[in-house]
């Protein structure tokens, strides 16, 4: 067996011009595809091999993924030195790269398939790829050397000192798992690539750790970052201080002054969602001290400050000098209205992090369609005078309720769109970058095809992301096992011929893992999809990480005891033990990115490509599906190790529910959005790709406004009340089944006080579109507040209280309650 460095630097093989050819092969002429005869036009339904010639794309797009992989894998750079990428001049003697055409003659269902040696059929690149390994590294072309999945029936063991592969021994019971068994681990689930080689973007559970690409431009690094991303990303927090909010947000302000219900002075709306348009700060001038105050002179000037002994008589004069104070401030419109106002940074709280009160709240009389006239219009919105200026009436609490329960389904809706932004090209030509933006076509050279296309921003549902931040990740178990194993595969990677088999990394199931966004790209091939790029941290307590350290200790401690190796084995033991334990990251960031946002005290963040210990730099890819939101170290104290350890036993054991756990307990809420807790805990639900952020707005508050309408109106058909009944909590995570009653006004209240938006995201994706257009689109379905009251009514029940009439639904048979008066809906039978 040739070494990796030998086989990279023969030049008959990597040739100067890119192209990689093979000096041997063990194709076998008479192992061909079965069957390569087309089928007459007249046949309806075919099945039969097409064999590829060089000249045709398929053909040339497998080369050139195989090519690729097969110069990352014997460590080159990933262009030849005449600048062309790597790529297969051709396959081995004897080799048949086809395509299975079966079904429908019309449309058949295409496979590709590479014929090789007997019994040999690779399905994709990556099957090919250990095979063509060997045969450019065995010039004796010994079987037992080639460890595809054809050629090694056996357990995948790393070869031993000889090129030979190690015999696979029996796991004896507490022995570490090496890191090719567990990069070996769930291969059985989708694959990462098709027939061509090209990776696919999968589902939500899409997760690939690869090279970090060096040519990529990252934005504040290489190219001129957009002025609002410097603005909003380049201040450096301290421990403690909360982070700022960015223009376009939503988040919960407590109002200077809540407004009451006459009725019921219970009945109370303290906090209103507002949208960021503008930071800015708030002074305050405070008196000076006399500075001809003889003690103070004897001062140091730290005391004369902290300590003065006399006050001035009076204030300073105008121009003065005197004592400032200021305080962050935001510009922002009430969501939902006409209204504008100037609030203090102290009176915000995150969207996720806040909670509709429960209680009588929520059964306030809603009014009737009079008292709403600008939800029957569709650019009409109310001015209720929340900020109580002088001059105006106070707020209405009728027309406020319906406001606030507009603004908050908005929110709902809202929560679910994103739409990214300020798109960049990874091209260093003219040409290249306007072809990745789209300004013009690729031509038809090979070395010439689309690039990735970049962006530095995003609003992600109720957040703005922008490349550099620190964002929660929503990760499931089999999200972490999949990273797991593709952990280990890249550790596998990097390990030398000969050298000991690194041990597995193994991740923590339960923990908190945060991502630094690197980048947010679409790939052309799959156009529409986005994905993200980065490093990947966990956040653990202070308390956690010493005693994984001291178990580390403890084990090489035991290991320089143990006489049965030699000192260079066990130093390489050692060594191995040592890199399982990074040094925590906790305000560490890279060059051109901002500053991560400090942990509360007790806590710290390790970097899990620290535990790789690779020469080549690696990153974690996602789909947008994965991330979770911001995240706010301030909302975390130095008390809450304990507290997280207990919320992880107080998770839902379904795990439907604790992949994605919209809770309503105020303590898993804030440690989640603080980033301590499992993102999977209150998680934007960013699943639907809008065009624009007004789009997006557009969208929400035009679909709040329908169903507010309906409300109001109690005009209810068998359709509306079918998708609310689909829509019930019962049917949705987090809610509790069971039966139960709510007024119609609960309906907003209750979709964002946690339910999740049923169908809500696909009514969201056709309104998004034509809001940007102008145009009037169906509203979709949204989570209604009631749980549906199954069976039919029975004459011995008591009869209806008065103005209360009966309505069925038609294709559930369920039957609902509407106020003829007051509009309100329930599902309670209402007696008296």
């Amino acid at each position: 067996m040739l070494s990796p460095q030998e086989v990279a630097e023969d030049e008959t093989i990597f040739r100067p011009d890119g192209f990689i050819k093979f000096p041997r092969s063990d194709g076998d002429p008479l192992y061909n595809p079965p069957n390569t005869e087309v089928p007459p036009k007249s046949d309806k339904e075919v099945n039969y091999y097409h064999v590829f010639s060089r000249e045709e794309k398929r053909h040339d797009t497998w080369r050139g993924a195989l090519g690729e992989q097969l110069a990352q894998h014997f460590k080159l750079d990933t262009l030849s030195r005449s600048k062309a990428k790597w790529k297969l001049y051709d396959f081995p003697e004897n080799y048949a790269f086809t395509e299975q055409r079966k079904g429908p003659a019309y449309e058949p269902r295409t496979d590709p398939y590479l014929f090789g040696s007997q019994g040999h059929r690779f399905r994709s690149t990556r099957e090919a790829l250990e095979h063509f390994i060997w045969l450019l590294s065995d010039p004796d072309m010994n079987v037992a050397n080639c460890r595809c999945k054809y050629c090694h029936k056996g357990p995948r063991a790393s070869p031993g000192g000889d090129g030979t592969p190690k015999k696979a021994g029996v796991k004896r019971k507490g022995e570490p798992l090496s890191a090719s068994s567990a990069a070996q681990a769930g291969r059985r689930g989708r694959k990462s690539q098709n027939g061509d080689g090209v990776e696919v973007v999968q589902s939500q559970t899409a997760i690939t750790v690869r090279g970090v690409e060096m040519t990529r431009l990252v934005p504040g690094h290489t190219i001129a970052s957009v002025p609002q991303r410097d603005q909003e990303t380049s201040h450096a927090l301290k421990r403690g201080e909360k982070e700022r909010f960015r223009v376009g947000e939503v988040a919960w302000c407590t109002l200077d002054e809540p407004v009451v219900d006459p009725s019921n002075a219970e009945r109370q709306i303290k906090i209103w969602p507002v949208v960021f348009v503008d930071p800015s700060l708030d002074f305050k001038t405070t008196l000076g001290y006399d500075p001809n105050d003889d003690d103070d002179k004897q001062k140091s000037s730290l005391e004369a400050v902290s300590a003065p002994s006399k006050r001035a008589a009076s204030p300073r004069a105008m121009g003065a000098v005197g004592a400032v104070e200021q305080s962050m401030a935001y510009h922002v419109n009430l969501f939902g209205t006409t209204e504008k106002a100037k609030v203090s940074e102290a009176s915000l709280t995150p969207f996720l992090a806040g909670f509709i009160p429960d209680g009588s709240l929520l059964e306030s009389d809603l009014g009737s369609r009079e008292d709403h006239q600008w939800l029957f219009s569709n650019d009409e919105f109310p001015h209720l005078n929340l900020s109580r200026q002088p001059g105006l009436a106070a707020p209405d609490f009728t027309r406020a309720i319906v406001t606030w329960g507009f603004a908050i389904e908005a929110a709902a809706v809202l929560r679910n769109l994103y739409n990214v932004t300020d798109a960049y090209s990874g091209s260093d030509t003219p040409q290249g970058v306007l072809r990745d933006l789209g300004g013009i076509a690729a031509d038809g050279d090979a070395q010439s095809t689309l690039g990735m296309r970049y962006y530095q921003g995003i609003y992600f549902g109720l957040e703005r992301l922008w490349v550099g931040d620190v964002v929660r990740l929503k990760l499931s178990r089999s999200d972490i096992k999949k990273l797991q194993q593709q952990l280990n595969a890249a550790l596998v990677a990097e390990t030398q011929p000969g050298a000991p088999e690194a041990k597995a990394i193994v991740l923590d199931e339960e923990g908190s893992y945060v991502l630094q966004l690197a980048a947010i790209y679409e790939d052309p091939r799959a156009p529409k999809t986005i994905r993200v790029a980065g490093e990947i941290y966990q956040v653990m307590p202070q308390a956690k990480y010493n005693a994984i350290k001291a178990d580390v200790e403890a084990s090489i401690k035991k290991l320089e005891s143990d006489d049965s190796l030699d000192a260079a084995a066990r130093q390489e033991e050692a060594k191995q033990l040592e890199a399982r334990l990074p040094q925590p990251s906790i305000l560490a960031g890279k060059p051109g990115f901002p500053p991560m946002p400090p942990l509360p005290a007790g806590f710290v963040m390790i970097s899990l490509n620290d535990r790789l210990q690779t020469r080549i730099p690696r990153e974690t890819t996602l789909t947008i599906s994965h991330v979770a939101g911001r995240m706010y170290p301030s909302l975390g104290m130095h008390s809450d190790g304990p507290r997280v350890a207990e919320q992880i036993k107080a998770g839902p054991t379904d795990r439907k529910s604790a992949a994605d756990e919209d809770t309503q307990v105020e303590l898993r809420a804030r440690l989640s959005v603080a980033g301590l807790l499992s993102g999977c805990v209150k998680a934007m639900r960013g699943n639907v790709l809008a065009w624009t952020r007004t789009a997006s707005f557009k969208a929400a508050l035009a679909l709040a406004k329908k169903k507010m309408s309906m409300i109001i109106t109690g005009e209810f058909d068998d359709s509306d009340m079918e998708e609310m009944l689909d829509a019930s909590p019962s049917k949705t995570a987090g809610g509790k089944k069971g039966k139960g009653s709510a007024a119609a006004g609960e309906t907003p209240a209750k979709a964002s006080n946690g339910v999740e938006v049923s169908n809500g995201a696909t009514a969201a994706t056709e309104l998004a579109g034509s809001a940007a257009s102008g145009t009037n689109a169906q509203p979709g379905t949204l989570a209604a507040a009631a749980d549906a009251e199954t069976g039919e009514t029975s004459q011995d029940e008591p009869p209806l209280a008065p103005g209360w009439v009966p309505r069925k639904s038609r294709n559930l048979g369920s039957y609902y309650y509407v106020h003829t008066e007051t509009k309100k809906t329930q599902w309670e039978r209402p007696t008296l």
